[in-house]
């Protein structure tokens, strides 16, 4: 399996845990809402955080859906350039053992504007890549926060500040799972540019 694959692969393995932690967020959070209805008005302030962290997991998703999609282009656009570049050196190659033909270098003109073009498109891709999982980063960081208000709002729900502050604790256990696959994300793009 080539480099690029290999990180491809890596990269859609985070990609894909982070959104198992954005699912079971969600549904985390319409159990909260559900319970919280159950506790009444005592719970309101919980049910609005759990609400927000539950719609933090959904945009969550998204971002990495988007992530993936672009890791998915800037595989095939690699594999785009790595296939000119062998083609030039056939070319380079033939053209060293003939004499190049009008038709050749019209070929290779042609090759060499479509490498261009793929690296132009990859430096577009790995800056809106970057982009992402920056906007990916600030909503986890987010959801800490949301987290905590959440655990704070639950100690007014009186006789089930326990059990509503638990599941507080564990929307917070969830999204710091996330973090670090998100770090791993960023680390694996940055070594990639």
């Amino acid at each position: 399996m080539s480099t690029g694959l290999q990180q491809a692969v890596a990269i859609n393995e985070s990609i894909k845990d982070v959104r198992g932690h954005c699912r079971q967020i969600s549904l985390m959070g319409l159990n909260a809402l559900i319970l919280a209805q159950g506790v009444g008005q005592d719970a309101k302030g919980f049910a609005v955080m759990a609400n927000e962290v539950r719609q933090l997991s959904i945009r969550l998703g998204k971002q990495m859906d988007l992530l993936h999609h672009l890791s998915i282009t800037m595989l095939k656009l690699d594999s785009i350039t790595s296939r000119g570049e062998r083609r030039r050196m056939v070319f380079d190659r033939t053209a060293q053992l003939r004499a190049t033909g009008n038709y050749l270098d019209k070929l290779q003109a042609r090759l060499q504007q479509a490498g261009a073009a793929a690296q132009k498109e990859a430096v577009r891709l790995r800056s809106e890549l970057g982009s992402t999982l920056d906007t990916a980063l600030q909503a986890a960081m987010y959801g800490i926060a949301i987290a905590r208000q959440a655990r704070i709002e639950s100690a007014y729900s009186h006789s089930h500040a326990a059990q509503l502050g638990a599941v507080s604790d564990d929307f917070r256990r969830e999204i710091d799972a996330i973090l670090p696959r998100l770090d791993e994300l960023q680390k694996m793009l940055e070594h990639k540019t």
